[in-house]
Parts: structure tokens; sequence; C-alpha cells
């Protein structure tokens, strides 16, 4: 099985989420990663497009975590589980 994360730079503000949803129909288990130097508060629309966000700049021990957990979302979502947010 091929693990995949898919970590989104967001260069335009004004996006909301449009790109993710369409990744997210052509593959339904694709996790995703929003990577932003963008401080975004917890109700933010473009937080809610994506499975996790990472505010820049980061350490490489928080990509690390933040892939693991999009991984074992994956896997959950490959297994036919619904993962939470």
């Amino acid at each position: 099985m091929t693990q995949a994360v898919d970590l989104v730079q967001r260069l335009n503000q004004a996006m909301r989420g449009e790109e993710e949803q369409e990744l997210r129909q052509a593959d339904p288990q694709l996790v995703t990663v929003l990577m932003t130097g963008w401080i975004l508060d917890e109700a933010d629309a473009r937080r809610e497009a994506v499975d996790f966000y990472l505010q820049k700049p980061f350490i490489i021990d928080e990509v690390e975590e933040i892939v693991a957990r999009a991984l074992v979302r994956r896997r959950a979502r490959a297994d036919g589980g619904q993962a939470t947010r």
C-alpha cells in the first residue's frame, strides 16, 4: 500500500479549500496538511478544509509528528473508518 500525505503550502489566502476538495475527490483517503506562515484561529474555514495545520516556522520534529498522525488517519480511511479531524 502506498503511503501518501499531501503537504499544501497556502500561497493565496483568498482560497478557501477548493484545491483540497478537488484532491480529496480524486483520492478520498488523501490526508492534507496545511503549512502556512499565516496565523489561523481554530474557527478559520481554511483549517476546516484540511486534516492538519502546521504553523511556520516549524521544526522538523513537528513535521514528523504531523506526518505520522496523517499516515495513521490515511490507514484508518483505507480500512473504511472515518477518522476524526
